[in-house]
């Protein structure tokens, strides 16, 4: 039995945990598959809705988080903790993603579903027809923007990504982020106000 696994049993009378961060990191290093898996479970979702805000496509960002993952598991023994794992799994995706969506050479459409809501039914049928014309406006107006523009407004206003953590994900400067944030939101402005016919 390993001494400090020893010495935590005799202090403390109880087995020490097995399932922080870190030590599932560990195990995953050692080969430990159930770990990895767990690891999976904690930050599959995330790392699918960022994917799939880029490329617009369920099938794809499934594909896509699971390449995500199998490069992440190759790369654990180059991760040294510098940034969260979630942001660095994201950083992955969403590069990969990036990537897939220059290699089609096309801006397929992007599904808002995020934000659904809490599974009432509408009671209006004009409210919902009104709504479901928006999100279409609004998938057709973020489908027009460049993927390196999707991935910021994925980041930061889908998944809710402060700006130190929007910059270890993209691999780029604060200042980088904030500057792709701004002309990003000014091109989905401008997209959304000739898509309702509000420019003049």
């Amino acid at each position: 039995m390993d001494a400090q696994v020893w010495e935590w049993r005799v202090t403390t009378g109880e087995h020490p945990p097995q399932n922080s961060e870190q030590q599932l990191i560990e195990r995953c290093r050692a080969g430990d598959m159930e770990a990895f898996g767990i690891l999976w479970e904690q930050h599959r979702s995330a790392v699918f809705r960022s994917i799939l805000g880029v490329v617009g496509n369920t099938q794809d960002a499934e594909d896509l988080t699971q390449d995500t993952f199998l490069r992440a598991y190759r790369a654990l023994g180059s991760f040294r903790g510098e940034a969260q794992l979630r942001t660095w799994l994201i950083r992955i995706g969403v590069h990969l993603a990036i990537d897939h969506v220059k290699r089609k050479k096309a801006h397929p459409e992007v599904a808002l579903d995020w934000d659904v809501g809490g599974g009432h039914a509408e009671v209006d049928p004009h409210a919902v027809v009104e709504r479901n014309e928006l999100r279409e406006t609004v998938r057709k107006a973020i489908n027009a923007l460049p993927a390196h523009h999707r991935a910021v407004i994925v980041l930061r206003d889908i998944e809710g990504m402060d700006y130190s953590e929007m910059a270890q994900a993209l691999g780029c400067s604060v200042g980088s982020v904030k500057l792709r944030l701004f002309r990003a939101r000014r091109l989905l402005k401008q997209r959304l106000e000739v898509l309702l016919g509000g420019s003049e």
